[in-house]
C-alpha cells in the first residue's frame, strides 16, 4: 500500500497507474495547498531482478494559481530472491535523481525490505519487514515499517491487507481481474481513503 515489499514483479512486467492519495498520506507535498493528490506512474521489470519505475504527482482542485508537480524516478534491486526457507530480499530508493539533491524530495526514500510467503491450509500469509534510512528531509518512509499480506484460497483475485507505515497503521484490500488489472483501495490511519488503478502487460 503504502510502504514497499521485497515481492518482484515477473521479468518483463509493465504496468501503467494512476493513484489518489488523500491530503493527509502527502501533506508534506504542497502542504500549503491542503489539496489530494493524483499521481499517474510506469513501472517495468527487467533481468529480472530490476525494476524502475516514473510517477507523476500533482495536487487537485488547485483554482487561479500555478503549482509544482512533483516529478520522481525510483529503482529496486532484488539482492535474494525467495526459497522455502529463505526471504526475498531488496534495495530501493525514491526520488534519487532529484535535481534538488536531499532538501526537496517529497517522496524521498532509502530503503531495504524483506518479505516471506507462507502457506497456512492453502491460503496465502505474506510477512514484510523493512527499514526506511534517514536520508532525505522529507522521508516516505523512516525507521522500522512493515505488513502482512493475506490471499484466501478460495479467492485468489483478492488479497486483504495490513501495514504499519513507520507513522500510522493502514488497511487496505487488492483485486486482480484478468490478470492484468488491479484495483487497490486503503484506509491510512484507519480512516482517510486513497486508491489505485493499475494495468499490467508482458513484453
Amino acid at each position: 500500500m503504502n510502504v514497499p515489499s521485497a515481492v518482484m514483479q515477473k521479468d518483463g512486467s509493465l504496468i501503467f497507474g494512476v493513484s489518489y492519495l488523500n491530503h493527509h498520506h502527502a501533506k508534506v507535498f504542497h502542504a500549503e495547498y491542503n489539496r489530494d493528490v493524483l499521481v499517474y506512474y510506469a513501472n517495468l521489470t527487467f533481468l529480472p531482478f530490476v525494476e524502475m519505475a516514473f510517477r507523476n504527482s500533482g495536487p487537485l482542485n488547485v483554482p487561479g494559481k500555478a503549482f509544482q508537480v512533483d516529478r520522481m524516478f525510483s529503482a529496486r534491486i532484488q539482492l535474494l530472491k525467495e526459497y522455502k526457507h529463505i526471504p526475498s530480499f531488496v534495495f530501493g530508493a525514491h526520488d534519487f535523481l532529484s535535481t534538488s539533491g536531499r532538501k526537496n524530495p517529497f517522496f524521498g526514500a532509502i530503503y531495504t525490505v524483506a518479505t516471506k510467503h507462507f502457506n497456512i491450509v492453502k491460503n496465502s500469509l505474506g510477512l514484510t519487514l523493512g527499514y526506511g534510512f534517514d536520508y532525505f528531509k522529507h522521508n516516505q518512509f523512516e525507521g522500522l515499517f512493515g505488513g502482512l499480506t493475506f490471499t484466501p484460497s478460495f479467492l485468489p483475485q483478492i488479497k486483504l491487507m495490513v501495514e504499519h507505515d513507520s507513522k500510522v497503521i493502514n488497511i487496505g484490500s487488492e483485486l486482480i481481474l484478468f490478470n492484468r488489472l488491479e484495483l487497490l483501495g486503503v484506509l491510512q490511519d484507519w480512516k482517510n481513503f486513497s486508491g489505485n488503478l493499475a494495468f499490467k502487460i508482458l513484453l
